[in-house]
């Protein structure tokens, strides 16, 4: 079986922004706290981390990186082609 290298770029690109995203929406939502404590007690840890007040401008950076890295692996006349590819399978 081929990987075609352009696609696991972008399914890795997408799956981190979204992962960044969904962290974002647990600190706004302030459950990010609480699950932190509940993964370092499960593991007999203490915990040493302390999660800071939710900020916009500092929640959108990674997922811009994503998005970004997707322009750059995928430029414009590329991401149309492979869009349609996604929809014929």
């Amino acid at each position: 079986m081929k990987v075609s290298s352009l696609r696991l770029a972008l399914v890795f690109a997408l799956a981190l922004g979204l992962w960044h995203a969904g962290w974002a929406a647990l600190v706004a939502a302030s459950l990010a706290q609480p699950l932190l404590n509940w993964i370092f007690e499960l593991h007999f840890l203490s915990q040493p981390f302390q999660v800071q007040p939710f900020n916009a401008v500092t929640a959108r950076r990674p997922v811009a990186r994503m998005i970004r890295i997707r322009r750059h692996v995928f430029p414009e006349q590329k991401r149309r082609r492979l869009t349609v590819d996604f929809i014929e399978r």
